[in-house]
C-alpha cells in the first residue's frame, strides 16, 4: 500500500507541474506576438513604387524613365502599384488619368502593345465649362449646321480624355475657336472626323464635374 501511494503521490504532482492549458496558452500568446511583430515590420517598410511624374492621361505610353522613383511605406498595399520591374522596355499605356505626383496604380496601366487608344486634336468653338482642363473625361457632343433637319445633339464619343488646350486658333462666327487634344477610342476616331467632315459643331461636356466646380 505504502509504495502504491508514494506512485499517486508522484503522479499527482507531475500532473500539478504540467498543465496541458497552460502550455497550450503560451503557445497561443508566441503566436500571437509573433504576428503582431511581423505586421508592424511589414509596415514600417519602405518599398520603391513609380509616382507620375506630370499628368498621366489615358492613351500615354510612359517608360521607366517617365515615372520617378518613390520610397513610401504602404504595408500590405505594395502589390496594388506600380514598381521597378514591372515596366517593360516598350513602356505601358495608361488606362486611366494619374495625377502629378500621384503613385501609379497597377491597374491604371496596361500592355503598350495592345493600345486601343488615338490622339486627336478638335476645334472647339467659344468658351470651354470652367471645370474642363488636363486630365478631364468628357463627352464629345455633335450638333449639325443644316436648317432643313430638325436633328438633335448627340453623343459621337464618350468618356473621352482631355490631353491639353491650345491657344485660340481663329474665329468661327465670330466665337475665337480653342484646340482641344483629346484622347480617344479607336472606334470612335472615324465618327469624330466623319462630323468634322460634314462641319458638325463640337461640344465638350465633362462627363463628371468634381465637387466645388
Amino acid at each position: 500500500m505504502s509504495s502504491l501511494g508514494a506512485h499517486d503521490r508522484k503522479r499527482a504532482g507531475r500532473s500539478r507541474w504540467f498543465d496541458p492549458r497552460l502550455a497550450i496558452g503560451v503557445v497561443l500568446v508566441a503566436a500571437s506576438v509573433a504576428g503582431v511583430v511581423a505586421i508592424v515590420s511589414a509596415a514600417d517598410r519602405t518599398v520603391t513604387v513609380y509616382a507620375a511624374r506630370s499628368m498621366l492621361a489615358i492613351g500615354d505610353v510612359v517608360t521607366a524613365e517617365e515615372l520617378i522613383e518613390t520610397q513610401v511605406r504602404l504595408g500590405t498595399a505594395t502589390e496594388h502599384y506600380l514598381s521597378p520591374g514591372r515596366v517593360p522596355s516598350e513602356g505601358v499605356i495608361v488606362t486611366r488619368v494619374v495625377g502629378s505626383g500621384e503613385l501609379v496604380p497597377a491597374d491604371a496601366v496596361g500592355d503598350a502593345l495592345s493600345e486601343d487608344w488615338a490622339s486627336l486634336v478638335i476645334p472647339i468653338a467659344g468658351e470651354l465649362p470652367r471645370s474642363l482642363g488636363e486630365g478631364t473625361v468628357v463627352d464629345v457632343w455633335a450638333a449639325r449646321e443644316s436648317v432643313d433637319e430638325e436633328e438633335a445633339p448627340g453623343i459621337i464619343a464618350s468618356k473621352v480624355t482631355v490631353v491639353a488646350v491650345t491657344d485660340n486658333e481663329g474665329m468661327i462666327a465670330g466665337e475665337p475657336v480653342l484646340g482641344v487634344e483629346l484622347v480617344v477610342p479607336r472606334d470612335s476616331v472615324a465618327r469624330i472626323l466623319q462630323s468634322r467632315a460634314a462641319g458638325d459643331t463640337l461640344s465638350l461636356v465633362p462627363s463628371a464635374v468634381a465637387l466645388g466646380s
